[in-house]
């Protein structure tokens, strides 16, 4: 059965925040990089799922694009879409209903309680989150929920980070914490243009000449960069930015704002891999700096306990003669035919370890990196296990009344992918000491044990 719940957050007034409070205050000298081009469709508009698969519309028919199996599917005609993944279902909105996708598109329920329709979705956990007609929605099993503020008519645009904080241009910045309803941050310091958060966490709120970049642990920078910025876009999965402007496109990366040559045209979106897809006249085309390989079977920073085949995909395949995968100083054995390859964990020491490549074109080698754990994961308990490493380590910050509860056990069963991802990434606890691969294994154990 399904519910509507309407819930409505007060907000004080937003005060603006004068930029000498920020911790920093940068000017940026831009370097040169080179991109790399590959045209992906025909079509006009573009959202991706996966680092490999996409939706593609061209303003009659809607179709859906899977890299490793070469393959394309027509499945409807539609003008605006927005997809994503949630619960390990592809969802796509199309025309502002809300499909999942599965060989064929299939209507959801929530639709009926749903009047304006939805213009953009982000999943999070076990909540969905929907903007439609400039307002927020939250659907959680059977139960959707209006997010409401006072003083806000509209919200333009939102992004949602792993620890369940919801940023949105209203159109000054406003964060909610959706685990405790409290609305955290009120800031009025610029009218947001557009934002978008990257998998660090950091958030990156565009202005009307102001580029601000904010990290989960409060921490603020602002960035001059000399130019008027006229669109931004990047992914949870990935840490690389790109930025429009009005003399041309920017990239960012690990602390580094390079100019780039990207033809003009309509941004769409970011990939997993930080690619940008960017809609010419000719059709979609993808740039990336430097040439990732896409590798499908084995996610970013995934454990494997067994041998696993995993399927790769270079940027730009039809421009690559030769594809090596290296562990340490072992070489993979690659299918050259099929770009494949095998990885059993027997072969290498347990821990964190390196999936390296080597990517040969007639301009030259690039060299692409995917990080994976290797090794057996341990038979642990929550009260044995996990609860003491609880109370060590997220005792100070997550027990009692806070934005983010970890004293329970069902408080770190819904969070546990959140979890993960953060002390995989030495984000949490925050300030350190962070903890061991042992620690980590024994969070990963617990889940694939099906919490006991």
């Amino acid at each position: 059965m399904l519910v509507l719940f309407n819930i409505a957050c007060h907000t004080a007034a937003p005060t603006p925040d004068p930029i000498t409070e920020f911790n920093e205050n940068v000017v940026v000298t831009l370097q040169e990089d080179t991109v790399v081009l590959e045209e992906l469709s025909e079509a006009a508009l573009v959202s991706t799922v996966t680092a490999y698969q996409s939706f593609h519309a061209d303003g009659e028919q809607l179709w859906f694009v899977d890299e490793s199996l070469g393959e394309s599917e027509g499945l409807a005609t539609g003008q605006t879409f927005d997809s994503t993944v949630h619960d390990d279902t592809i969802l796509l909105v199309l025309d502002g209903v809300l499909y999942s996708y599965s060989d064929e598109l299939h209507e959801q329920a929530v639709n009926d309680l749903l009047q304006g329709g939805i213009d953009t979705i982000a999943s999070s956990g076990t909540n969905l989150w929907m903007l439609g007609g400039g307002q927020l929605f939250r659907y959680t099993g059977s139960v959707l929920t209006q997010v409401r503020f006072d003083g806000v008519s509209h919200i333009s645009s939102f992004a949602v980070s792993t620890d369940g904080v919801i940023w949105m241009a209203a159109p000054w910045l406003i964060a909610y914490d959706s685990n405790s309803g409290d609305v955290v941050e009120s800031d009025a310091s610029m009218m947001v243009r557009d934002l978008c958060l990257d998998s660090s966490s950091t958030l990156w709120v565009m202005g009307e000449d102001q580029l601000l970049a904010v990290r989960q642990d409060g921490e603020r920078a602002s960035f001059e960069l000399g130019v008027a910025l006229t669109d931004i876009r990047c992914s949870p999965q990935h840490t690389d930015v790109w930025f429009n402007s009005e003399v041309g496109a920017i990239h960012y990366r690990q602390g580094v704002f390079s100019s780039v040559d990207i033809p003009e045209g309509q941004w769409q979106d970011v990939d997993a891999r930080g690619r940008l897809l960017v809609s010419v006249p000719q059709g979609i085309v993808r740039a990336s700096t430097g040439r990732p390989v896409v590798t499908v079977g084995l996610d970013w920073n995934e454990q494997i306990f067994a041998k696993r085949d995993v399927e790769l995909i270079p940027t730009d395949s039809d421009s690559v003669t030769e594809l090596e995968a290296w562990i340490g100083d072992h070489r993979l054995e690659v299918d050259p035919d099929r770009w494949e390859t095998s990885i059993d964990p027997v072969d290498f020491e347990v821990g964190q370890q390196s999936l390296r490549f080597v990517v040969v074109t007639d301009e030259g080698v690039d060299i692409d990196e995917h990080p994976l754990i290797l090794g057996e994961l341990p038979d642990v308990t929550w009260d044995s296990d996990v609860l003491p490493l609880s109370e060590e380590h997220c005792s100070e910050c997550h027990y009692g009344a806070t934005a983010t509860r970890l004293e329970l056990k069902s408080d770190w069963q819904w969070q546990i992918d959140a979890v993960i991802q953060e002390v995989s990434r030495d984000s949490m606890p925050l300030g350190g000491p962070y903890l061991t691969e042992e620690q980590i294994a024994v969070i990963r154990g617990w889940k694939a044990g099906g919490f006991q």
